[in-house]
């Protein structure tokens, strides 16, 4: 690899893989979900984190033959660790890899405003 002095995502998918690199987290995640057939795993597989922070175990890929997943140089030598915001963006890849939609948040019920100096409800009354 040329030496960019960037920041990558670095991935190894067990032991007999060799490190592989992305611009995202998403991205990883979504070459991560290629692997899983929707036949059988209709739901994407679940994520733990290691406690290293430099992994994370999902399905066949678990005890010694986790998934490594870090930030790296154009060497492979962890910078920083991946926080949870950088999980949900490697989840949403494992979806996006499996072909399933993206899931909907369900919407929020607004509650009316009152005003506090009145008691009423601003655009009625009560």
């Amino acid at each position: 690899m040329p030496q960019t002095g960037q920041t990558w995502v670095w991935m190894r998918m067990g032991d007999n893989d060799n490190y592989r690199y992305f611009d995202s987290m998403f991205d990883a995640g979504e070459e991560l979900g290629t692997l899983f057939d929707v036949k059988d795993y209709p739901t994407p597989p679940e994520v733990q984190t290691m406690a290293s922070g430099t992994g994370v175990v999902v399905a066949d890929f678990n005890g010694s033959n986790y998934l490594s997943l870090f930030y790296g140089d154009d060497d492979a030598q962890i910078t920083k660790h991946f926080t949870k915001l950088d999980l949900a963006d490697f989840k949403r890849g494992i979806r996006a890899g499996m072909g399933l939609p993206r899931r909907v948040a369900s919407p929020k019920k607004r509650l009316p405003r009152s005003s506090s100096r009145t008691g009423t409800m601003l655009g009625g009354t009560r």
